[in-house]
């Protein structure tokens, strides 16, 4: 269950989730497991997210009560619409976060109980296997694939959507587009880029890590409890 290659995939996205230091865990090549860093390096690292996106939460609530105070002519019910979803979806990643921090024991905890769990299983039903889909990989497996897959494809989406119209009003590029001068334009327009695909990496990688404490003890339950009942 818990192969070579799976915990081969869970490390590769342990790596890429924790690249930006924004969140509190990382992979213990020795155990071959998950487990927490507490250096002061990824604390520090791992608290500038959390201020980013508590900024840019507070932004967007200013952005929405700017634009709910508009005159009726001037009021564009889209742009409330658009800004209450990024309100949602920061809120969303600063909750991650709140967990992340408060239950890093436990979520390493259970992903190493669930390892010893299906260690036990598979030694006393030897016979036992989950069934492998695309090319050998099993459930689990394909689910981390998935994420991954997901992670990028979101992070390359909405840095493209920032690309393509950086003065929408939920960017804080869109304060100073107007001022910018004409020669530092392009300067500054790269320096927020790069902050908005920072910030929105380090969310979207701590949402990420919340597969370590679901994928690993649904599906390896799932699987032992049906075989156990056949």
């Amino acid at each position: 269950m818990f192969t070579n290659r799976t915990l081969n995939i869970i490390r590769i996205s342990m790596g890429i989730y924790s690249s930006l230091g924004s969140n509190p865990y990382s992979w213990d090549s020795k155990q071959n497991c998950m487990s927490f860093c507490s250096t002061l390096r990824r604390n520090i690292s791992f608290m500038f997210a959390v201020l980013i996106t508590v900024i840019q939460l507070g932004f967007l609530f200013c952005r929405l009560i700017q634009h709910s105070q508009e005159l009726e002519a001037n009021r564009s019910f889209e742009v409330i619409v658009w800004l209450w979803i990024w309100i949602i979806l920061t809120s969303w990643a600063l909750v991650s976060f709140h967990n992340g921090w408060t239950k890093k024991s436990e979520v390493v905890g259970m992903f190493k109980g669930v390892r010893l769990f299906a260690r036990c299983f598979e030694n006393e039903y030897p016979k036992a296997r989950m069934k492998t889909l695309l090319r050998n990989f099993n459930s689990i497996d394909i689910h981390f694939l998935v994420v991954i897959w997901i992670i990028f494809t979101y992070v390359t989406a909405v840095s493209l959507m920032f690309f393509v119209a950086p003065g929408n009003s939920q960017y804080f590029y869109s304060l100073v587009e107007a001022k910018s001068q004409t020669g530092w334009t392009g300067i500054v327009f790269i320096l927020f880029l790069a902050l908005e695909v920072y910030a929105k990496s380090s969310q979207v990688f701590m949402m990420a890590t919340e597969v370590f404490s679901i994928i690993p003890a649904l599906l390896p339950a799932a699987f032992w409890m049906d075989y156990i009942r056949r």
